[in-house]
């Protein structure tokens, strides 16, 4: 389990790494910055609690932390670290790419579900409805699947989002 972590931390760096200089320069290149007053926050670092199922009987505990950089009004990319406890054991990363419309956030992320048996690709779609707390935090429950191989999986739960 001590491997995890470093390879966790190496991920999520190397994520950021390419995701947010690519998403300033394209906000940068459409008019959008944090000089043009805009009404929407370009950074939403989220944690995320909910539960994973794949048939009736196996299930599992998932807690997350994610992180979105808005680059207009409706789009957004970022990325998210999941694991999953119980019956069902893994870890999921992946870079969520976002429509917003009013309230409801539309996504498609490309990713990866590791375990103990091995790596393999996954690909979630979800839908997210934003309920704004203060004009800094918004509760944001949600509803995805996570299809793995032939495998799908339920993913339902709720991120709380700090805006800056």
């Amino acid at each position: 389990m001590q491997t995890r972590q470093p390879r966790l931390v190496g991920r999520l760096v190397l994520l950021l790494s390419v995701v947010l200089p690519v998403t300033n320069g394209f906000a940068q290149e459409h008019g959008h910055g944090s000089a043009t007053g805009h009404d929407y926050h370009e950074n939403l670092p989220s944690v995320f609690f909910g539960f994973t199922g794949e048939t009736r009987r196996d299930y599992g505990t998932t807690l997350g932390i994610g992180y979105e950089r808005r680059v207009s009004n409706t789009l957004g990319v970022g990325v998210l670290a999941e694991r999953t406890y119980g019956d069902l054991d893994f870890w999921v990363y992946a870079v969520p790419f976002s429509y917003r419309t009013g309230k409801w956030k539309l996504l498609a992320a490309p990713g990866i579900e590791d375990s103990d048996h091995g790596t393999e690709f996954l690909f979630r779609v979800g839908a997210e409805y934003a309920i704004k707390i203060s004009d800094d935090w918004e509760l944001a429950p949600s509803l995805s699947i996570d299809f793995v191989g032939s495998d799908q999986l339920g993913v339902i739960g709720v991120a709380l989002a700090r805006g800056f």
